[in-house]
């Protein structure tokens, strides 16, 4: 299993909390590759590019409603990749990758297997629908 994919209500809420909870990324730093998410003000969620991982975590137990996010985590002294394909993401040093397309459809790639598992189990607490792994490179898809 390179990724899962599932599907979260179309509404406010602290879904990248929700999806996230439980894996740690200790020394972390989160690029936001491109986002529309929105704050409960209706603005922007995310006010930059780079966050640690301690400011990403505080950040994500606000209310927020994901439109459109591909973000991306890493080491902190790993170089931020361009991802357009699998290749791209399998030969970075990109630790997670997750993206959420349309409100509601989200997939997430990991190279580790416990973060994937633990995101299984979180979108199942949670009662997201149409939890599936994927499988292999074919079905990488930077869209739902």
């Amino acid at each position: 299993m390179i990724g899962i994919s599932f599907e979260m209500p179309n509404k406010y809420d602290v879904f990248l909390l929700k999806i996230l909870k439980n894996v740690d990324f200790k020394d972390g730093i989160w690029k936001v590759v491109y986002d529309e998410v929105l704050n409960e003000r209706a603005t922007n969620f995310f006010n930059k590019e780079i966050y640690l991982n301690a400011e990403f975590k505080e950040l994500i137990k606000t209310t927020h409603y994901p439109i459109f996010l591909t973000l991306q985590l890493y080491n902190k002294s790993d170089r931020f990749s361009e991802i357009k394909s699998y290749d791209d993401y399998f030969n970075s040093d990109c630790k997670l990758l997750l993206i959420v397309v349309d409100n509601t459809f989200i997939n997430v790639y990991s190279k580790d297997k416990v973060i994937l598992k633990q995101i299984k189990s979180n979108a199942k607490e949670n009662n997201f629908s149409n939890i599936k792994p994927i499988e292999n490179k074919k079905d990488f898809s930077l869209y739902y």
